[in-house]
């Protein structure tokens, strides 16, 4: 789901639309705090020149709390998927957080290997999804 830190604000709409318009190879540097994806290639994706008070990268941002784990943070030009052990605060701009549902998968892929690739999701969407992951995890048992 989209937020905080996104469009028209921080990320433009065609950079938003390069995040879920493409797979985003999981880096050697990855671990157990975070994926780092393949960097951003497109010139336009920040919707300002500077970080403002917080920094003069536009990915910067004055420090506050990441919805983790699953936020998906922008360090420069590196997206940046926080994992279990990552951060909880911190000056990078958040573009979305993965759902709940999905956040079992965070973790699976192998880096240098695997990718990733994002979806959109609405607030109703990402509702219903949790619901049948409880069904499905209870049907288990």
């Amino acid at each position: 789901m989209c937020g905080p830190n996104t469009c028209p604000d921080y990320i433009t709409l065609e950079g938003m639309n390069y995040l879920f318009d493409n797979s985003f190879k999981i880096q050697l540097s990855s671990n157990r705090s975070a994926y780092r994806l393949e960097k951003i290639h497109i010139n336009n994706f920040f919707a300002r020149k500077d970080g403002g008070e917080g920094g003069t990268h536009p990915s910067n941002i004055i420090d506050h709390a990441y919805g983790m784990p699953g936020a998906l943070n922008i360090c420069g030009n590196t997206p940046v998927l926080l994992a279990v052990d990552g951060p909880t605060l911190g000056g990078n701009i958040c573009a979305f957080t993965i759902i709940k549902s999905e956040l079992w998968k965070l973790g699976q892929g192998t880096p240098g290997r695997d990718s990733i690739k994002f979806v959109s999701l609405s607030r109703e969407r990402a509702l219903e999804e949790w619901k049948k992951f409880k069904l499905s995890f209870l049907e288990n048992f």
